[in-house]
């Protein structure tokens, strides 16, 4: 018989009940290529999963997590896209995503992390055992889309986000305040949402290394000062969005 527990998430200005389903296990379609995984607990998280098949979609929503990293993990590093939502997650591990040396895409939305921690996306990763990897020990990152949307991240550590493959980051709605230098080695990054966090200037190195940067979203945020060369690395950007700040000086237009 299965039993049903409930998990309430909480967040500043919302609240999410998940109706976990105890024995309910995650799924495979497509050819065992994806695996899904809705109102999963933590116990039977990713039971029956097989560790020697590549599953290249993970889908996991509406569930008790363990994190990324831990032994439950370990069978999943073919994964070339991961998506998770509404979760009790907290934490990114400072490695974690090192261990997945084909992740494209990467998505974690409306759960409750916190932070982002040194070397949670490293350029280069362990790609031991991996086919993505070309001498069999290490490669580079592929990871091009990151999106972390709807959390609590109120702190990007320095050297947490060095994955140069990055072409999309999206950190909209979280609490982030302080970016300078966050995104230095970003220099593939096309794609920044910074919307609904709590940013209050913009220096000269708060856009450190985007030199290929076109659009830069940061609507709702306090942002009150813009330095006259806060935009000299983004050579490249057509597109930004500043609506919703208490902007009082416009002299940064003028480069």
């Amino acid at each position: 018989m299965k039993l049903q527990t409930t998990v309430l998430v909480l967040w500043v200005g919302a609240h999410f009940t998940a109706s976990v389903t105890s024995g309910e296990t995650c799924k495979v379609r497509g050819n065992s290529e994806r695996i899904l995984c809705d109102r999963v607990s933590r116990d039977t998280l990713f039971n029956g999963v097989h560790p020697l098949t590549p599953y290249k979609i993970i889908s996991i929503k509406n569930s008790n997590i363990d994190p990324v990293g831990t032994k439950k993990w370990a069978a999943l590093s073919h994964a070339v896209q991961i998506d998770i939502e509404w979760t009790d997650m907290k934490e990114l591990p400072a490695a974690g995503f090192g261990n997945f040396p084909c992740l494209w895409w990467l998505r974690i939305t409306n759960s409750l992390i916190e932070v982002i921690p040194r070397g949670a996306f490293p350029n280069t990763i362990d790609a031991t055992d991996s086919h993505c990897s070309n001498d069999g020990s290490t490669t580079k990152s592929r990871l091009e889309y990151l999106k972390l949307v709807t959390n609590r991240i109120h702190t990007i550590e320095d050297n947490s986000i060095m994955a140069a493959s990055l072409k999309e980051l999206d950190l909209y709605n979280n609490n982030i305040k302080d970016i300078a230098g966050k995104f230095k080695f970003l220099s593939g990054l096309q794609y920044l949402n910074l919307r609904g966090n709590n940013i209050e200037t913009l220096e000269r190195s708060s856009l450190q290394g985007l030199i290929n940067l076109e659009s830069l979203y940061l609507a709702y945020n306090a942002i009150t000062y813009i330095a006259d060369d806060a935009f000299y690395h983004t050579k490249r950007l057509h597109a930004i969005g500043l609506n919703s700040n208490r902007i009082t000086s416009l002299s940064w237009i003028v480069r």
